[in-house]
């Protein structure tokens, strides 16, 4: 089950894979736009942040780029464990709020995120230690990737964007917390 799918991409691509797939969202008007791009995955709303009320026990369950929107992520989690089976994985990934490139959008006074104030935006702006610290009170990581991308806009991107892919992901691997976005955690109870 992916919890706060948006659109259903992941949840697509799990399908196209054979899983047995159901999502959610906390918007009624996503839900529906959802199913009606996604007619072979089960949408339904859902809002994390309230008691979830499910009976079904799920083997997998994904929450990519969610806690960090929500008041409390720790209820969240609980809640989460909640819906796993007892042999249940879960798939988390969480943004890296401490990059080069945040730190250099502070430097230049633009905020960690440039939204200020805009709604629907992160409340917590974890860094890959504090993500993996934070994951670990809860469930066992049995495996952790990075991701990254410029995502920077402007000139400045399509300048980076010159170097090779190769060695953007080397920068990550050898230095995940200046140059990674944001981590990923296969996590098992």
């Amino acid at each position: 089950h992916e919890l706060g799918s948006s659109l259903g991409y992941f949840s697509r691509v799990f399908k196209d894979r054979g899983f047995d797939v159901s999502a959610s969202d906390v918007s009624s008007y996503i839900v529906k736009k959802a199913g009606a791009i996604q007619k072979d995955i089960k949408f339904f709303k859902l809002n994390i942040e309230k008691k979830i009320d499910i009976n079904k026990k799920y083997d997998f369950v994904v929450a990519f780029e969610v806690l960090e929107h929500l008041k409390d992520p720790e209820k969240i989690i609980l809640q989460i464990k909640e819906l796993l089976s007892v042999d249940g994985v879960v798939l988390i990934s969480l943004p890296n709020e401490c990059t080069m490139y945040h730190r250099l959008k502070m430097l230049f006074g633009k905020g960690i995120d440039g939204t200020g104030f805009a709604p629907h935006y992160h409340l917590h702006f974890p860094t890959l230690k504090q993500n993996k610290e934070f994951i670990e009170k809860y469930f066992t990581i049995a495996e952790t990737r990075y991701w990254f991308h410029l995502g920077l806009g402007g000139a400045f991107e399509k300048v980076l964007s010159i170097i090779p892919h190769w060695f953007w992901a080397g920068l990550v691997n050898l230095f995940p917390s200046f140059f990674a976005r944001g981590g990923i955690y296969l996590c098992r109870r």
